[in-house]
């Protein structure tokens, strides 16, 4: 990767889309100048000049005076999320997405984790799964609850047991969520490689994912 990326032309995603970007992740690398290459190639700025700013609940952001390639306020949201080898970074128009991706790895504690932290509605769904299949429900659970954590702006800090997940392996959904219309949100998971889950989420109306062209290495 060069070590100032660069963009050329605004590539926005387009209204009614959010934009997903893949790449090959090292161990202990930073996430930040990835972030900035997309979020450049989206401004149609050169990724260093990508204004970042700390939200109010300490999620990364544009800064309020974030410009794109023409002068206009850049009214984009981001989220990005790294496991094992891969990081996804999504962009959208007009709202905040939430993005997570987690590598499946054996997880015998998965019953106690939903016990202490999730509803006890999924707890006790998972409490009637065994094995490969129990741990495979776990992280659907776990990996649709942190996307929407992340478009939210809070992270665990909002609280794991305050939204409920319908964890479909087809089409997930958010039951519930405390002080909100769990009807506002859309989840849906995302194209990833093997052995890995991952899940996108957004408070608005429907939206069609596009993928970036090809893997970034």
């Amino acid at each position: 990767m060069p070590a100032h990326p660069t963009a050329a032309a605004s590539s926005l995603p387009a209204p009614g889309t959010v934009g997903v970007w893949r790449f090959a992740h090292r161990p202990r690398e930073r996430s930040t100048p990835r972030v900035r290459q997309v979020l450049g190639e989206c401004l149609g700025i050169d990724a260093q000049a990508v204004k970042l700013a700390v939200g109010a609940h300490g999620a990364p952001a544009l800064a309020a005076d974030a410009m794109d390639a023409s002068g206009a306020p850049a009214r984009l949201g981001f989220s990005a999320s790294h496991a094992g080898e891969w990081l996804l970074v999504a962009t959208a128009r007009g709202l905040q997405p939430g993005v997570d991706i987690e590598r499946i790895a054996p997880r015998p504690n998965a019953l106690a984790i939903a016990r202490r932290y999730f509803t006890d509605q999924e707890a006790g769904w998972l409490a009637t799964l065994q094995g490969a299949e129990r741990e495979l429900a776990f992280y659907r659970l776990w990996v649709a609850r942190e996307a929407v954590l992340k478009a939210i702006g809070r992270g665990l800090a909002f609280g794991l047991d305050r939204l409920r997940i319908d964890p479909d392996p087809r089409a997930p959904s958010l039951r519930w969520i405390d002080g909100d219309d769990a009807g506002a949100w859309v989840l849906r998971w995302l194209d990833v490689p093997e052995g890995y889950l991952g899940a996108l989420a957004w408070r608005g109306g429907p939206r069609r994912i596009t993928y970036s062209p090809g893997t970034y290495s």
